[in-house]
């Protein structure tokens, strides 16, 4: 994967609405007692330039219950699993914390911090098989020195192995994204960019639909016929739309002039 798409791709989840879609769909949580309208990205100052540049590292919060909780996202784009992921999101949590402490500490109980959801989306191509507990490292210490191991968790997205719902009932906008990385045929690939359109046909989404048309163009690239990538705004845009510009004429001659050839029907 080239650096464009790899850009494009961590763009797509600087959006509420994917944030949103992916907690919802594929990470635990109490979601069901979320306020999604609280959904905000937070500066996380605190993470070098370099670690943000490599791998889109973002922090989000939103209200659960009426109170904060805080999602740390790490993307891990067509990479190698990382053997010491546990211990690194270790540590970029614990430097979360001391920041909210810095930032709102006298807003906190002396005997709760604010709960936080680390997650790594990994989309490569090797199944990751790193531990996802920190605990696992240190499995051999003296068991008089057991209670003192480190622990942490993080929830593991490996997007290639995911259980994704049959093209045709995806009603989701993230899960289109992975079923779209993931397809295998040029038609699949046209019934997921209908429904992409349709989730993004709101004049509020349209933000988000110029980045995912954007990531489109490269992600399709050796996947898609030229024609496919040629009409990807048209496609979106879906058929009536397209069957409106023949302007009434319903032969199969007029259909070709404005629909292209892989278009179903014509």
């Amino acid at each position: 994967m080239n650096t464009t798409h790899d850009t494009h791709y961590r763009l797509l989840f600087s959006h509420p609405t994917a944030i949103r879609d992916l907690l919802t769909g594929f990470a635990p949580g109490p979601w069901e007692h979320a306020d999604f309208s609280t959904l905000e990205r937070v500066n996380a100052s605190y993470i070098s330039d370099s670690e943000k540049a490599r791998h889109g590292d973002t922090v989000w919060r939103l209200k659960v219950g009426g109170e904060w909780l805080w999602v740390y996202i790490m993307l891990e784009l067509q990479s190698k699993p990382d053997r010491w992921m546990a211990l690194r999101m270790l540590n970029y949590t614990a430097l979360l914390l001391q920041d909210l402490v810095r930032q709102h500490g006298k807003d906190f109980p002396a005997d709760r911090l604010p709960p936080i959801l680390p997650l790594v989306l990994y989309n490569g191509t090797p199944p990751w098989r790193a531990t996802t507990e920190v605990a696992d490292f240190c499995r051999h210490w003296p068991e008089s020195l057991a209670a003192y191991r480190p622990q942490l968790k993080y929830h593991l997205i490996d997007e290639q192995r995911l259980n994704l719902h049959p093209v045709a009932e995806v009603r989701n906008f993230t899960a289109a994204i992975f079923a779209l990385e993931n397809s295998r045929s040029n038609q699949d690939v046209i019934t997921l960019l209908h429904t992409l359109g349709k989730l993004l046909a709101a004049p509020e989404m349209q933000a988000l639909r110029q980045t995912m048309h954007d990531w489109l163009q490269t992600s399709l690239q050796g996947r898609a016929p030229a024609s496919t990538i040629e009409h990807i705004h048209d496609i979106l845009e879906g058929e009536d739309m397209l069957a409106d510009r023949v302007e009434g004429k319903g032969s199969r001659e007029a259909c070709w002039k404005v629909k292209p050839k892989f278009w179903p029907g014509c």
